[in-house]
């Protein structure tokens, strides 16, 4: 009696362990078409640019770490660097309406303050309770040599300026917590040269163990960026990027991941960005058609709306995006930005003269 009993159970758990096995295959499929999907829809911007070094280590096949850049109009750089609460498909999925409002808003010209606050208000409203994205947005202003940030609880974030290195601290909560009323959009900003670094690390690599349990952390972090100040000349410089996940191998062995690892150096080489902008592709010849319009700004307006990116968007929708946008909006720019600080602020332009001078004609603007 107990050997029919024993092929009937043997035969119940084969026939479990092959549609087991049918079901993983076919879940494998799925997320592989999803990925698929997924990667199509996000857009790469300009990250392959050469300036940029990029490692990204996703922990399973889908990646909670975003990372985004962007050609301004005007010229300069926008990033974003990102890491929604948890990992895989769950996390990931945050990455669409993010990739959608960065790219859009920076090709309309507006800037990180605007970004900011719109990804905020987006997350806010679409993801659950206790899912939401801590986030470095980051301009590199090629016009003024300035570095503008919003630091929203990413740890790792430094420029590698000089002789020096600078935190990028964070002084704001992450993305998706705050509603719109208690959110600040305030960017810090700081002098850029050519060829300084931006170094962003999300804490999948701070908090990396090693076979003892033991976390690669802030230190050994901030240690590698001191080491390439160190043992930098004139005729020979240490390739950053590299040495901190050399550092991070060599510390970690064959560890398995416990989060998604990700990356970035964004060298400051201001021809090569500005040769961004130039490469975006030809424009189309368009016909010529008449028309006008009148916008008038009075000061309450100036203190919360940036005119340019909407003159943009309604030039665009009447002559169709083949205009030279870039070119426009470095003259809307520049036109607004004279009437604004010359004319209306009455500013003395003596005062960029120096550097100490232009970060306080800076300060006086973002009052």
């Amino acid at each position: 009696m107990l050997l029919p009993c024993v092929s009937q159970l043997y035969n119940t758990v084969n026939k479990q362990k092959h549609e087991l096995i049918i079901h993983k295959e076919n879940e494998k499929k799925e997320q592989e078409v999803a990925r698929k999907v997924f990667d199509s829809i996000l857009n790469p911007g300009c990250l392959s640019a050469d300036n940029i070094q990029l490692h990204l280590s996703p922990m399973s096949l889908f990646n909670g770490d975003v990372v985004l850049a962007a050609v301004k109009p005007t010229g300069g750089l926008h990033i974003l660097f990102g890491d929604f609460t948890g990992h895989g498909l769950a996390a990931s999925l945050g990455a669409l309406p993010v990739s959608d409002i960065f790219y859009s808003m920076t090709a309309k010209g507006y800037s990180i303050n605007d970004i900011s606050r719109e990804i905020n208000r987006k997350l806010k409203l679409q993801l659950p309770t206790g899912m939401f994205l801590a986030a470095c947005l980051v301009e590199i202003d090629t016009i003024n040599n300035m570095l503008k940030y919003w630091n929203g609880a990413i740890p790792g974030a430094f420029l590698h300026k000089g002789d020096s290195v600078v935190e990028l601290k964070s002084q704001n909560l992450p993305l998706g917590i705050l509603g719109d009323a208690g959110f600040s959009d305030k960017v810090e900003i700081i002098e850029l040269h050519d060829a300084d670094q931006i170094i962003l690390s999300t804490d999948g690599i701070l908090e990396a163990e090693n076979s003892n349990g033991e976390m690669f952390g802030a230190k050994r972090f901030s240690d590698c960026l001191h080491y390439a100040l160190g043992h930098e000349t004139k005729n020979k410089k240490v390739d950053l990027f590299q040495h901190i996940l050399d550092t991070l191998d060599e510390f970690t062995q064959e560890q398995a991941q416990t989060d998604d690892v990700t990356l970035g150096v964004i060298t400051c080489d201001i021809q090569s960005i500005n040769q961004l902008a130039s490469q975006k592709g030809g424009y189309k010849k368009f016909v010529p058609t008449h028309w006008q319009f009148d916008l008038h700004f009075y000061y309450d307006s100036i203190k919360s709306i940036d005119p340019i990116p909407l003159i943009n968007q309604i030039m665009g929708e009447i002559q169709g995006h083949q205009i030279q946008q870039d070119k426009l909006s470095m003259v809307l720019t520049e036109l607004f930005c004279n009437s604004l600080d010359h004319g209306l602020l009455e500013l003395d332009s003596k005062l960029k003269a120096t550097p100490e001078g232009f970060m306080q004609f800076y300060a006086v603007l973002c009052r």
